[in-house]
């Protein structure tokens, strides 16, 4: 397998964990020391159990959550994608330390990812 192939594969159960909602499955990928990125939260997370949290909120927010990868670009080292998850937000959204009322209707969100 090469190591492109390993990176795609990586990048495809990161993204079941996400649409089974399984966060213990997503903080299992991890390496010892990660950094997860997100610009609607003030701080980048750094620990499994906020890794492990981050996922579980999104899950909460949007217990009908799927989501899509639309395009991905993939080289030796790293793999870069847009996805897009779309559910129905029936809880609050909780970003950093502010939580975002939940709009009772179908969102589409969009995402840039990336593993390096």
């Amino acid at each position: 397998m090469t190591d492109k192939e390993a990176l795609e594969r990586l990048d495809d159960a990161r993204l079941a964990t996400w649409d089974t909602h399984r966060p213990d499955a997503f903080v299992d990928m991890f390496a010892d020391d990660f950094v997860i990125r997100d610009t609607s939260i003030a701080a980048p997370i750094t620990t499994r159990e906020g890794a492990h949290d981050y996922l579980r909120k999104w899950s909460a927010a949007f217990p009908d959550m799927r989501i899509r990868r639309t395009s991905r670009v993939v080289d030796d080292e790293s793999v870069a994608g847009e996805v897009e998850m779309i559910g129905t937000n029936t809880g609050p959204i909780e970003l950093g330390p502010t939580q975002v009322p939940s709009a009772a209707r179908r969102l589409l969100v969009r995402a840039l990812t990336s593993l390096v």
